[in-house]
């Protein structure tokens, strides 16, 4: 098996490494203790992975729009909230050598900001539906003085065999 690990500090193509590799980490700048941690968590000695907080593209990605056009929504949409094309890696994608289930927490339920407006799309859809961790994002208001708050909680529980953690 072929294992890559970039260490890079911004985005980077890696649309070959994908096709060619049977796993990829982002380690990002690890620091002065990352060749550790990694050889810990590449031998199962430890289970500390995380979750993509950024989306990947593919190579293609800066050929879709104008670079110099910072519009976020404006098609194909920039950032895991309004990109509507199919990125290289979503946002939130990630492993863990154990299993969690995450069920919704119904006493508490889900609450919308006074003013806030889910599930309103300009684009005719769910942005970024599908993507992500098994979630669905969805668009809120393209005015940023609007209330946007959405609060729900979830249940986390480790289901598997190994200690580990959960980002949600």
């Amino acid at each position: 098996p072929v294992i890559t690990v970039l260490i890079n500090g911004g985005m980077v193509a890696i649309d070959w490494l994908a096709t060619h590799s049977d796993t990829l980490i982002e380690a990002y700048y690890p620091g002065f203790y990352g060749a550790k941690a990694l050889t810990q968590l590449l031998f199962g000695e430890a289970n500390r992975w995380g979750k993509l907080t950024t989306t990947i593209h593919g190579d293609r990605y800066t050929a879709e729009f104008d670079m110099l056009n910072f519009e976020m929504a404006r098609a194909p949409g920039r950032t895991y909230r309004y990109y509507t094309g199919t990125p290289l890696f979503a946002f939130g994608t990630g492993l863990s050598y154990t299993t969690f289930a995450l069920t919704l927490d119904t006493d508490v339920g889900v609450g919308h900001a006074e003013g806030a407006q889910p599930d309103r799309d300009p684009h005719g859809g769910a942005v970024g539906a599908g993507r992500g961790a098994g979630g669905v994002v969805r668009h809120i208001s393209n005015d940023p003085a609007a209330p946007t708050a959405t609060t729900f909680r979830v249940r986390v529980t480790n289901v598997g065999d190994m200690a580990g953690d959960e980002a949600v």
